[in-house]
């Protein structure tokens, strides 16, 4: 069913509308019967995808979050690390509006979008500095390493959320910082 157009499309109407009053009122303020009328279906139909809107919610966050680490896995299998960064940049960039209302939300569990990137900055870092046995584990604590390279990572992330650019140096300078601090994996 989750392959059907009809459901596809409904499902798009659904976050647009979504996304439309998050940014209009707020998630607090935000109603099922809101977004059933703003998406022009009905009830049973937004209930057929969704139990409520912190499902809508957690959904559109998992998928960002997917998206991010795929990104993040792939930055840590390359060698041509400015290309990746700067392609997740883009990434940031081209959905900044949904990341940026995304980030308003707070889960059940606390986390919010940002902290569900971080996770995966500091997971992927850790598997992969774990898998490159090229690197003196002696230097650098691998708690350490991990939050440092997640603590830049967030700057980073953030100040491209905030300015919607990409500056190429910024990217060559953190590029930098890592293999100085053996933290390029």
């Amino acid at each position: 069913m989750k392959h059907d157009l009809r459901f596809i499309k409904t499902e798009q109407c659904i976050t647009n509308s979504f996304f439309h009053l998050l940014k209009e009122q707020g998630f607090r303020k935000l109603s099922v019967i809101q977004l059933v009328k703003q998406a022009q279906i009905g009830r049973p139909t937004f209930y057929q995808h969704y139990e409520d809107k912190y499902t809508l919610a957690a959904s559109l966050m998992t998928r960002y979050r997917d998206d991010f680490q795929t990104l993040i896995a792939k930055r840590m299998s390359v060698n041509q690390i400015n290309l990746v960064l700067e392609s997740l940049a883009q990434y940031l960039i081209n959905n900044r509006n949904q990341i940026n209302l995304l980030c308003t939300i707070q889960l059940d569990n606390g986390d919010t979008l940002m902290t569900e990137y971080e996770q995966v900055l500091k997971n992927e870092f850790t598997r992969a500095y774990q898998n490159n046995m090229s690197i003196d584990r002696t230097e650098i604590p691998l708690d350490y390493a991990t939050d440092l390279y997640a603590a830049i990572s967030m700057v980073f992330i953030k100040h491209t959320l905030t300015t919607g650019t990409v500056n190429s140096k910024i990217v060559a300078g953190l590029n930098d910082l890592a293999r100085n601090l053996n933290l390029s994996i």
